[in-house]
């Protein structure tokens, strides 16, 4: 655990975020990351469009993603190479649900 004097952070593992009327998961690795990230989403049966937005610490959005996946392509991939150390909030939308959750880059 880390305090800066004005928060506090932990290292986290894996991020998956479930809602279990629906049953599905979402899966954020690796978390922490030096740069690359995949997004998976195991349950997905058909045509899905997922929107991504990453934002830093201070709210500015540094990555929007928009993909399509499907019954065999269930993750995407994507970089943070260049982005500074820090914390970022990530929102996926899929299907009528909003997933929030929080990605450390080293």
């Amino acid at each position: 655990m880390y305090n800066d004097n004005r928060f506090t952070f932990r290292p986290l593992a894996t991020e998956k975020i479930s809602d279990d009327k629906l049953n599905l998961t979402t899966s954020i690795y690796p978390n922490p990351t030096k740069g690359e990230v995949r997004f998976n989403i195991p349950e997905i049966k058909g045509n899905e469009q997922l929107d991504c937005v990453v934002t830093d610490a201070s709210g500015r959005t540094v990555l929007r993603l928009r993909n399509h996946l499907n019954a065999i392509q269930k993750t995407i991939s994507t970089t943070l190479t260049g982005k500074e150390q820090g914390i970022y909030f990530i929102q996926i939308s899929y299907r009528t649900k909003v997933y929030n959750t929080r990605l450390i880059k080293l």
